[in-house]
């Protein structure tokens, strides 16, 4: 499903949701927006595993339903920031609801939206969660790491993942995110700084290569006994350069998603 959107002003919306509702601090109090806009919102932990929630409308009346499946508060905030996303997104309502009184949307993030309406509602969801301008300092004056990035996750009470995407969106570091299941790569996110290096995309679907700390990490043991590892390493471990420039190599297993973090950062 697609439109015509141009998706630069999505972030503007998020703010400009914010500023209307008077929000101001971390972390975002939704349901300041959503009372006001006149959306119930309730959650369910019957939804399948795959689905993070859904809009329903009944005439010009709307509710968000969302999962606590995994139990996991900034997986549910995510989620009913993305259905929010959809109700206040210009299109998306009238795309949405042509025949049906009830659009479900699956977990994941705007890496692996399948269409355009779905990554557009993941952008207005990140952006209303994590604003620039109330993120924007405490990113500036941090190194980039995982221990960072959790602290911002705290603070905003959003999921690791989509903070670490958020922070690599908005560093001046060259940092690089990889999300790999097993030893299968889902997808790689790369910091601006990053990309001016040239360096190819880690791409989804691929195989972890065997010589990168993450590949032992799994495979000796260690992430099922710390479900944590920090080592320096080389660029060229992960990407075809001759670059031999020392990195750090930070990985994170998160048990309940089945997913490994890798954070390759100078």
């Amino acid at each position: 499903m697609t439109n015509n959107l141009d998706e630069k002003l999505i972030p503007q919306q998020a703010e400009r949701i914010l500023r209307e509702n008077n929000v101001t601090s971390l972390p975002v109090d939704l349901s300041i927006i959503y009372n006001k806009a006149g959306i119930v919102v309730s959650s369910k932990e019957g939804l399948s595993p795959g689905v993070s929630g859904m809009l329903i409308r009944s005439g010009n009346n709307f509710g968000i339903i969302y999962s606590c499946f995994y139990h996991n508060t900034g997986f549910e905030r995510f989620s009913i920031a993305h259905e929010l996303g959809h109700y206040f997104i210009e299109g998306h309502v009238n795309q949405l609801f042509l025949t049906d009184a009830m659009h479900i949307s699956h977990a994941g993030c705007f890496t692996e939206a399948e269409n355009d309406i779905e990554r557009q509602a993941d952008i207005f969801a990140t952006n209303l969660l994590m604003p620039e301008s109330l993120i924007h300092d405490e990113i500036a004056t941090s190194h980039p790491s995982i221990e960072s990035i959790k602290k911002l996750s705290e603070k905003c009470q959003t999921s690791f993942t989509a903070t670490t995407i958020r922070y690599i969106e908005l560093t001046k570091h060259a940092v690089c995110l990889i999300v790999s299941d097993g030893d299968k790569i889902c997808y790689s996110f790369m910091s601006d700084n990053m990309k001016k290096r040239k360096l190819e995309y880690i791409r989804k679907n691929t195989k972890i290569i065997p010589k990168t700390v993450t590949y032992t990490a799994i495979h000796d043991g260690t992430l099922d006994k710390t479900n944590y590892v920090s080592q320096d390493a080389y660029l060229y471990d992960w990407f075809d350069c001759n670059s031999k420039k020392w990195t750090t190599e930070e990985v994170l297993k998160l048990p309940s998603y089945n997913k490994i973090i890798t954070l390759i950062h100078f």
